[in-house]
């Protein structure tokens, strides 16, 4: 007889290759906690997969229907993704796991992490079971990660989702993988200021105002997008010599066309039209030196065309120009 209830709260994203394999190691997990009378919740949480994930997840239920599954309609991250999974704990303890990327005061100046391979779950190996303490071997690109307790990360970098590729797979992309990593760490080095649309605090530091404009969320990623008739525009700090804009967006989005200034000076109308099927893209607009000679910050507006819509637009930033890009 059991007397006590232990929680697993599994965040899903994109991960119908790998739940077949967790789900077999829970159940192990669940046969231990027996022995010590310790009843298991699962509490799966899909965050918007557009794969599989969900079918795999209802057939677990069907085989034990006591599991929790829950589908949100779209993706709106780790944090929120891993709350809605709390909601529904009724255990006496629960442990949401996370990679510990270091101190958030040390920059983080590797690329993004990957999961490569089949069998993921036996590249975790336990370093402190009781402390809920995980080291990976060889599951890890570009190198080995511990995973601890989501609620021990305060002030700390953590992932809790990662781009996950078989091992041919990752043949084929590890070499753009790479360079699109170098790229935006390239780009992160010549950064003068940046701006994470749909945060309040960095909306509040660029002084934000808008109207007819709304904070979004899709694949972990948050944004704003503006409505007909209305605008969006925050200050940005600038630097003596030629500048690029760079504004993010998510590859599908069609007819929305929409102009971008500075200080009141058009210096590009965006048009998105399935630019880049499935994924983010950015684009980066030259800012005449005129428009920031002796300045200290500029003025970025977004403005939707007539009957149509701006973005969303998943960040803004400013940063040196290349010499090659100069005229």
């Amino acid at each position: 007889m059991t007397n006590k209830k232990f929680s697993i709260v599994v965040p899903v994203y994109f991960n119908a290759g790998s739940l077949p394999r967790l789900f077999e190691e829970l159940r192990k997990v669940e046969e231990q906690l027996k022995e010590r009378s310790v009843a298991l919740e699962l509490i799966f949480v899909d965050d918007g997969s557009r794969d599989d994930s969900l079918d795999k997840l209802l057939t677990f239920k069907r085989a034990r229907p006591e599991t929790v599954v829950a589908k949100l309609t779209r993706n709106f991250g780790a944090v929120h993704c891993s709350k809605t999974g709390i909601k529904f704990v009724t255990g006496d303890a629960f442990m949401v796991l996370a990679a510990d990327l270091g101190s958030r005061e040390t920059k983080w100046e590797q690329a993004d992490p990957a999961l490569v391979g089949a069998d993921l779950i036996a590249g975790f190996v336990p370093t402190d079971a009781a402390a809920g303490r995980y080291a990976t071997k060889g599951v890890v690109r570009p190198s080995n990660l511990d995973f601890v307790p989501f609620y021990r990360q305060y002030n700390r970098r953590s992932a809790v989702y990662f781009k996950h590729f078989s091992e041919a797979a990752w043949k084929v992309e590890e070499a753009a993988y790479n360079a699109e990593q170098a790229r935006l760490r390239d780009i992160a080095a010549r950064s003068v200021d940046v701006m994470h649309l749909g945060e309040m605090q960095p909306e509040r530091d660029h002084s934000l105002t808008s109207e007819m404009s709304w904070p979004v969320t899709y694949r972990g990623r948050q944004g704003r997008d503006v409505r007909s008739g209305g605008f969006l525009e925050f200050d940005m700090a600038v630097k003596p010599g030629p500048l690029m804009l760079q504004a993010s967006y998510w590859g599908d989005e069609r007819g929305r066309t929409f102009d971008i200034l500075i200080d009141n000076t058009k210096v590009a109308t965006q048009k998105l039209d399935h630019d880049a099927p499935g994924k983010f893209f950015d684009v980066e607009y030259a800012v005449p030196e005129a428009l920031t000679r002796g300045k200290q910050k500029v003025r970025v507006r977004i403005v939707p065309k007539d009957r149509s819509t701006a973005g969303p637009i998943f960040g803004v930033r400013l940063f040196t120009a290349k010499p090659a890009a100069t005229n």
